[in-house]
């Protein structure tokens, strides 16, 4: 009888005696060991990212101080590290934050806040009525020079300290002979005591509360700030914060990571552990570590493939509250002509300039306000087709005939003005190619600085110039604002369009919106600007982070995220 051989021996006869045997069993053994390896390698890095949001900005911040606060990126940095009276919520709403209560005046002229008993800073002391006085007052001294010195224009005093800023300047004298001296407490922001905040405004402002939740208006602590001017907003040491997280590192050149702030008023809510910014201004390397999971957020974009990256499951776009649009000269003859107007309008192709110039963050615009302004464009009117068709230039081409230029014949050659970087000569190139083709009309093209464009626009001396406005919070009032009789650059006047602003000034909510309407309507109809696109953007966010959201402006709120 044979002796029956186990399955154990038969194996090992076989890895022993037959080498195809043998290399396929070290093949398997490989191919397990990489397949085990890879999942011990996925399960560390997720056991590593638990409770932890790791993002990439394009920037390094200068500092994390919000009265130098200028670019969107480091706004992202600071709204998680601070919060003002008020805040932006996930649907663009302006809540209370650090005032758990507000009262305004009947005639809408004085707020007066509450601070939260359970606000506290960083190192554990009370937020106070008087850290915002000093902010405020910080943010709104001319001397800083900080972007966002016009937010304080409409409270009162504000007029006072510039006019004696420019006296101060100039080296002079009041009446009695001494040098005239700006002061910060002209400007009319109070303590009435240590939780109570008073405001006094020149005039009814509906955005004032979407205001104090922006970056200009949050409070400092006076005790950190003073004693280390030039380095507290940098070093881990010296910061002090009052919102969810504060800083715990920063690696010059790489990256820096927040830690929740323990006495945050809301710390309960908080359940990150780790909040962590890379500066990368690589989108390709951004990609890339977004793939492998090393970042789970990225507004870092690869430009040159933003269309694919556009497809991306992982990817989020959104309506920036603003437009890129141009302005026409309305004293210059033949732009005094609104069919003039309207038809080098409707001769451009707003899907083929974007595609060139914008990719995908562009939005053809239909009409002069953003959909971002509270779902604007879904209850307004559409006075640009943005429909790939003939049917807009053979309008254009009609309207320039009514106006006497059939074909484009007698039409003098004018100049279109822009600033002098690659994005606005491309798209001004652009321009002068279609109204060329569509309209048989010519135009020059002049590049400036910056700083002259604005001064050429401001003094009325172009033709057809570069416009663009980011409104900066949700109120559509910032848009409409510069289109008044006393306050445009195209030389247009219309007093219904400033009866229906004025008007605004005293309205809220959907009485608002279709006064909005109205005055849109009316600037449209009148065809004083060109409309070309709605700013818009997007970002890169893995399905693992819940509970964050990204404003219409592009700044992330991590607060409440979790992993």
């Amino acid at each position: 009888m044979k002796k029956k051989i186990s399955k154990i021996e038969k194996f090992r006869y076989l890895l022993k005696k037959n080498k195809r045997f043998r290399f396929v069993m070290i093949t398997l053994a490989i191919a397990l060991g990489i397949v085990l390896f890879g999942l011990l390698s996925f399960l560390m890095v997720r056991l590593e990212s638990a409770d932890k949001v790791t993002a990439a900005i394009s920037v390094e911040p200068e500092k994390l101080d919000p009265t130098f606060c200028s670019d969107t990126e480091t706004e992202t940095v600071i709204v998680n590290c601070f919060e003002g009276l008020m805040k932006i919520d996930e649907n663009g709403n302006a809540v209370k934050a650090a005032a758990d209560g507000y009262t305004v005046s009947e005639d809408g002229l004085v707020y007066t806040f509450t601070i939260s008993p359970d606000s506290r800073w960083s190192d554990g002391s009370p937020v106070q009525a008087s850290d915002f006085v000093y902010a405020w007052r910080r943010t709104a001294n001319p001397y800083n020079a900080s972007s966002y010195t016009y937010m304080f224009e409409n409270i009162v005093g504000y007029d006072k300290v510039l006019e004696d800023f420019d006296k101060e300047q100039k080296g002079l004298k009041d009446e009695e002979g001494n040098y005239i001296t700006m002061k910060m407490s002209d400007l009319w922001v109070k303590a009435a005591d240590s939780r109570t905040l008073v405001v006094k405004l020149r005039e009814k402002d509906p955005s004032f509360l979407h205001k104090c939740a922006s970056v200009a208006f949050f409070p400092l602590c006076e005790n950190a700030v003073k004693p280390y001017t030039r380095i507290w907003s940098t070093d881990p040491e010296k910061f002090v914060s009052n919102g969810a997280f504060t800083l715990l590192s920063w690696t010059g050149g790489s990256y820096l990571e927040l830690t929740p702030n323990e006495h945050y008023r809301d710390g309960e809510n908080v359940s990150l552990k780790s909040l962590k910014f890379y500066f990368l201004s690589d989108g390709e390397e951004a990609m890339n570590m977004f793939k492998k999971s090393k970042i789970l957020f990225s507004s870092v974009l690869p430009d040159e493939k933003l269309e694919k990256t556009a497809k991306n499951k992982y990817y989020n776009s959104y309506e920036n509250p603003g437009t890129y649009f141009l302005y026409f000269n309305l004293s210059e003859a033949p732009f005094d002509d609104a069919r003039v107007r309207q038809a080098l309008t409707l001769a451009i192709d707003r899907e083929e300039l974007i595609e060139k110039t914008a990719s995908a963050r562009g939005v053809p615009a239909s009409g002069f306000i953003s959909n971002a302004f509270s779902q604007f464009r879904e209850t307004g009117e559409s006075f640009i087709n943005t429909d790939k068709n003939d049917k807009n230039t053979e309008k254009a081409q009609s309207l320039l005939a009514q106006a006497g230029y059939k074909d484009g014949e007698g039409f003098p050659k004018f100049e279109y003005l822009f600033n002098d970087n690659t994005f606005s000569r491309e798209t001004a190139e652009i321009l002068q190619e279609m109204w060329k083709e569509n309209l048989g009309i010519e135009c020059t093209l002049k590049s400036v600085s910056w700083s002259k464009l604005d001064e050429m626009r401001r003094d009325g001396n172009f033709t057809v110039a570069k416009g663009g406005l980011m409104a900066p919070y949700n109120d559509v009032g910032f848009m409409l604002e510069g289109f008044t009789s006393d306050n445009n650059f195209c030389s247009w006047n219309n007093k219904e369009y400033d009866s229906l602003l004025s008007q605004m000034v005293n309205a809220q909510g959907d009485e608002r919106n279709n006064l909005a309407h109205l005055a849109e309507k009316i600037l449209m109809d009148n065809w004083v600007i060109c409309p070309l696109y709605y700013y818009a953007d997007g970002y890169l966010a893995s399905d693992r982070i819940e509970n964050y959201y990204v404003t219409n402006s592009g700044v992330a709120y991590f607060v409440n995220a979790e992993v």
